[in-house]
């Protein structure tokens, strides 16, 4: 069954969780971006600040081509070092080298120095990685191996797996089935333009009254509007996630091993 996670929009209304079209992304352009507009809803009901922020949502179409592919590669890639790693254990050989060395010169390096039993697989393993390393995808081999990895992404963006990614099923009349937020890109809107986007505001408008607004111009006669509404609880679990990119503090670990031991005398 389908979430109900949306609303349909009120011309002349705007607000957090608000939908916008026009919107652009550093990475994807400024094409068929839209924006969820993430600036708290007393700042946008006394309208009394300067500028208003959105993050770019992306169409899972142009999403696949760019983040998700470089996702399962990076997801192949601990895969091949976590192999690489278990031959040269085996072997009774250093695996930080994984770590410092190109695969290339991993293999040219330690393959006299690998059982025969284990070779073929150190030189397959070490060549995938290279590929992958160099960004050379387009064999049919790296491609079945990427495609491999699509599921175990899907799960993890349905799960909310990425503090950078937040997957998101399309509104009604959306023209895709999902879309992605880029959660560590923040865009703004001055004052004067975003209250105008509830009403619809064209193209010209944006490129007279504010050369520095993120919002796309590359397409002529543009219409900028409301697309819909995110309804709560979403919206405010879409907050919490961008702020855990940025509301984020590192403290120092507890030490696994002198706790464990201390921990354990206190069991005992």
């Amino acid at each position: 069954m389908s979430r109900t996670i949306y609303t349909k929009a009120k011309l002349g209304e705007i607000t957090q969780g608000s939908i916008i079209s026009g919107a652009t992304s550093d990475v994807y352009g400024d094409v068929d971006i839209y924006g969820v507009v993430i600036s708290a809803r007393c700042a946008i009901a006394e309208r009394k600040v300067r500028t208003y922020h959105y993050i770019p949502l992306i169409p899972f179409s142009k999403f696949k081509e760019n983040d998700f592919i470089r996702l399962c590669v990076e997801e192949l890639i601990n895969d091949y070092k976590s192999k690489i790693k278990g031959l040269l254990k085996n072997n009774n050989l250093s695996m930080s080298i994984v770590d410092v060395f190109t695969p290339r010169d991993i293999q040219r390096t330690l393959q006299d120095k690998i059982h025969k039993n284990n070779k073929a697989n150190f030189i397959e393993y070490t060549d995938v990685l290279s590929q992958l390393i160099d960004g050379q995808y387009s064999s049919p081999k790296i491609q079945g191996l990427i495609k491999k990895h699509y599921n175990s992404i899907i799960s993890k963006l349905c799960k909310h797996g990425y503090v950078d990614y937040y997957l998101m099923e399309g509104w009604p009349d959306s023209e895709e089935e999902y879309y992605v937020l880029l959660l560590q890109e923040i865009k703004a809107i001055p004052n004067e333009i975003f209250f105008q986007i509830p009403n619809g505001i064209e193209t010209d408008r944006i490129k007279t009254v504010c050369s520095k607004c993120d919002l796309s111009i590359a397409i002529d006669n543009g219409l900028y509007f409301v697309q819909a509404q995110i309804l709560s609880p979403y919206i405010e679990h879409i907050i919490q996630r961008f702020h855990h990119n940025f509301g984020r503090i590192g403290v120092e670990d507890l030490q696994v091993e002198l706790t464990t031991q201390e921990l354990n005398n206190i069991l005992s």
